[in-house]
């Protein structure tokens, strides 16, 4: 099974708070962030294609999940 993360490349990162987050985009505009919660330990994601600037700015609203309900 291919890695569905693989075409990304990092693009952005804010890591100023306990919730951190980190852009990650592919040459034809499909984009993820991922969210990590240093205090509850997890990692969730967000992904959709286009318009990442937006959603880069609206990361704290969108709706986050576990990897392979996302991918």
């Amino acid at each position: 099974m291919e890695d569905p993360l693989i075409k990304y490349r990092a693009s952005d990162t804010d890591d100023a708070n306990d919730t951190k987050y980190y852009g990650f985009l592919a040459t034809n505009g499909d984009w993820y962030i991922l969210c990590e919660d240093s205090v509850a330990k997890t990692y969730r994601y967000a992904r959709n294609r286009g318009g990442y600037p937006d959603a880069w700015t609206g990361r704290a609203g969108l709706t986050y999940d576990y990897l392979d309900v996302v991918f």
